[in-house]
């Protein structure tokens, strides 16, 4: 009898295994637990059965309107949060990402030539990633981008370069980001579009210890706090949300741009001469220190008296080094 029933448990596990298999997407190793069915997944099953020209990303959780599969899933005790991590996963051609109830994390991955499109997810996080795509070279070509009229809860970018590694020969290159979510956070990260927008359309938006340098900066939010970030935009940033008032927690210190404006209002207009909060680059800043620095040194090298020194003295008061 006890071998009939282990015989049994054993032909139950099987089962619950290839139901397992059936209902998530099989492109990697497995690991269960108490809360969560992680699925690591491996270059070579993703390139096995999710690349067929590119990469069609279409997978989900452990949650189905089916009756008869709920009532299974609940037998096998499989509702559990599902999560894929691809980690150090290579893609060279393009991504189309439909997730539904389950977590994707992209963590040490390279894209190459592989812009994304962000169909449905739940919850998406993007982490030390790196971006290379030389076929950019097609104005209004936008690398990473939502189609914002489905459902995106949440995206993050944690500890993420997004700049194009390809440096292109005599041509510009285009490299944006146009994203919509119910919530965005980006953390201790760096999004640089050189010759294209930075778009993102969220209820909530968050930017900690980051930096946004783009052409142009658009932030259509409820609520945006990015009082511990920079935001540099080389013609315009604007801030605002045509059906409600954006919640706007921004240090004008931390904004580079000759043009700024807050929900409709504009505070910064350099050309017509509205330049009150008008800051300069910080990093060109530091440069024409260096450059003054080394005039002072070259004049206290040539004139070693003490009347001259007193002149340095003073040149350096002027100037606040």
């Amino acid at each position: 009898m006890l071998f009939l029933k282990n015989l049994k448990d054993e032909f139950k596990q099987i089962k619950r295994f290839k139901f397992l298999l059936h209902e998530i997407a099989n492109i990697g190793d497995i690991v269960e637990d108490d809360k969560c069915i992680t699925c690591y997944v491996t270059q070579k099953l993703l390139d096995k059965h999710v690349k067929p020209v590119f990469y069609e990303l279409y997978i989900g959780g452990m949650n189905t309107m089916d009756e008869q599969k709920r009532e299974l899933i609940y037998y096998y005790q499989l509702d559990k949060k599902v999560h894929y991590v691809f980690d150090g996963i290579v893609f060279c051609s393009p991504i189309k990402i439909g997730s539904y109830c389950c977590e994707m994390t992209f963590r040490n991955c390279k894209f190459k030539y592989s812009p994304i499109t962000i169909l449905q997810a739940d919850k998406i996080t993007f982490e030390n990633n790196q971006y290379k795509n030389g076929l950019a070279n097609y104005k209004n070509q936008t690398f990473f981008r939502t189609v914002s009229h489905m459902t995106i809860n949440e995206l993050i970018f944690r500890n993420e370069n997004f700049q194009n590694l390809y440096i292109p020969y005599n041509q510009r290159n285009y490299f944006g980001m146009d994203i919509c979510a119910k919530k965005v956070k980006v953390v201790h990260s760096r999004i640089v579009s050189n010759h294209e927008q930075i778009v993102i359309k969220a209820k909530e938006l968050e930017i900690v210890k980051s930096l946004l340098d783009a052409q142009e900066i658009y932030l259509d939010t409820d609520y945006v706090d990015a009082t511990k970030s920079h935001l540099k935009a080389k013609k315009g940033l604007i801030v605002g949300n045509d059906i409600n008032t954006c919640d706007v927690e921004i240090k004008l210190d931390d904004v580079f741009s000759p043009y700024v404006v807050f929900n409709g209002i504009e505070w910064v207009n350099y050309n017509n001469g509205n330049r009150t909060f008008y800051h300069d680059d910080p990093s060109e800043l530091k440069e024409k220190r260096k450059e003054w620095i080394a005039i002072l040194n070259h004049i206290k090298e040539k004139y070693a008296s003490a009347d001259e020194e007193e002149k340095i003295q003073q040149l350096q008061k002027r100037f606040k080094f």
